[in-house]
């Protein structure tokens, strides 16, 4: 697409390059004199034409960058919907396995009740013949044997449970990965949106749509990037879909732009600016992630107030992963096990982390003391 670019303005400097010839000056007409008002107003109409011309190229060139977004969006709608079939499929499959499990551990114990019942009458039958005086010193076949086909059966079983049970493992981690790919999908398609939080719903109807809503928010709390920037939106809604009457709290808005980089310019200005306002009220601009994402990243946050407290400049890294600079290096852990094992290695920070835990659970004990 560059490549056209560059041809195209090369053509357009073709054509309006003056000759290589030299051309004799013409004479001024008495109608057309070559003051410098007329040069000026040449030299503007040029200038325009160029103008146009770049904005066309420009225009081309952002359509052919939204078609071929739609386009790997669509693409990765279809691998998600691909990847949730085949966790579905798993689903049913696990449960139709843990079916057969619940059965075989049924016949399992019938078995077992049989075979003590056969050794009990063995052992009956054995104290009789000894009472009676018969040193036969046999036992009676028919019963060893219907013994040793009831234990070979019983081995038999808890070898398929077994392998009913190594099946299970490899289903579950199956089901983990596939999971694990439709998160990151998810939030792949979700990636130029940003979340609001905080408008009400009201304010839908007086400015006809969320849309007009952003609009009003960046020019309350950025003007100047509104100039920056070309906001381009491509999806403005509420979610959930439908309004739940209940539901205490206004329903989040969604905001496509154009591209992630708009995305991240728009979240950079936010977090220099602090605390953003719709109407002179507070409101709430995040990154919208998927429900697993954003489940991972509210386990961080105690722990991320805490240190925050103690100045050890704690971040979170997309997409759940916790960053902190002790003593000058920057560690980061990728969930909580690998934090809980580094406060091992490191007192201090432990005494931190357990002192606000101990206080915190602590307040809610008195809490339910209380109620």
């Amino acid at each position: 697409m560059a490549k056209g670019k560059r041809r195209n303005l090369t053509n357009r400097n073709q054509d309006h390059s003056p000759s290589p010839e030299p051309s004799t000056p013409t004479s001024p007409s008495p109608g057309n004199p070559n003051t410098p008002e007329n040069l000026d107003l040449d030299l503007k109409a040029y200038l325009m034409m160029m103008v146009e011309d770049i904005k066309k190229d420009f225009n081309k060139s952002l359509k052919e960058i939204q078609e071929n977004t739609a386009k790997e969006l669509q693409v990765l709608k279809e691998k998600q919907e691909n990847t949730i079939k085949q966790v579905e499929v798993l689903t049913e499959k696990e449960e139709k396995t843990y079916k057969q499990v619940m059965e075989m551990n049924k016949t399992i114990l019938d078995l077992k009740r049989e075979v003590d019942t056969i050794k009990k009458t063995q052992s009956e039958a054995t104290l009789e013949i000894e009472t009676l005086g018969k040193k036969s010193g046999t036992i009676d076949l028919s019963i060893s044997n219907r013994i040793q086909e009831m234990e070979e059966r019983i081995s038999g079983a808890e070898d398929s449970i077994e392998n009913i049970g190594t099946t299970i493992k490899e289903n579950g981690k199956c089901k983990k990965i596939l999971t694990q790919n439709i998160q990151e999908i998810q939030d792949t398609i979700r990636r130029p949106n940003v979340r609001i939080i905080g408008v009400d719903e009201n304010e839908d109807f007086q400015l006809k749509g969320p849309a007009n809503i952003f609009n009003k928010i960046i020019e309350e709390n950025f003007p100047n990037l509104k100039n920056e920037m070309h906001m381009n939106i491509q999806e403005a809604y509420r979610t959930p879909n439908r309004l739940d009457q209940k539901r205490n709290s206004s329903r989040h808005i969604i905001i496509r732009t154009s591209n992630a980089l708009n995305k991240d310019r728009i979240l950079k200005a936010v977090r220099e600016k602090g605390q953003v306002t719709y109407k002179g009220k507070p409101i709430r601009i995040t990154p919208d992630l998927s429900p697993e994402t954003m489940k991972a990243r509210r386990a961080w946050t105690d722990v991320i107030q805490t240190l925050r407290e103690h100045k050890l400049q704690p971040r979170l890294l997309y997409p759940a992963k916790l960053s902190i600079i002790i003593e000058g290096e920057t560690k980061v852990f990728h969930d909580k096990t690998k934090f809980t094992h580094y406060l091992s290695t490191n007192p201090a920070l432990q005494r931190i982390i357990t002192e606000k835990n101990q206080y915190k659970n602590g307040n809610n004990a008195l809490e339910k003391t209380r109620r």
